[in-house]
């Protein structure tokens, strides 16, 4: 079978040229806008002009935080945990840990 076998086009379908010209059409309308969107100038050029100082001063008061703390940030010292309030804590883990085994073995009988 041959291009030329094919039906003519109906109105509303396009043909082969129209196909190659219009990704062609688009393409240069897209250049074309990025070019001009490239080279617009803004309407205030005093847009964007805080952010220089906003960032100083956030730097700053970083900086204090870091180099010397308030005393309202300074966090109190954790309380000491003893010994045996450790043991105790070690072996509700392992009998959690061990009723968890169990529980597994039950379901599924091993």
């Amino acid at each position: 079978m041959k291009i030329e076998d094919l039906d003519e086009p109906t109105q509303g379908i396009s043909s082969p040229e129209d196909r190659g010209r219009l990704p062609a059409e688009a393409i240069a309308e897209a250049e074309t806008e990025t070019r001009e969107a490239y080279y617009r100038q803004p309407e205030n050029p005093r847009t964007g002009h805080w952010k220089g100082p906003l960032a100083l001063s956030l730097l700053v008061i970083a900086g204090y935080i870091v180099l010397a703390p308030p005393p309202w940030l300074a966090r109190s010292p954790l309380p000491e945990v003893s010994i045996e309030e450790r043991r105790r804590g070690v072996a509700v883990a392992i009998q959690l840990q061990a009723r968890q085994i169990e529980v597994f073995q039950a379901r599924h009988g091993r």
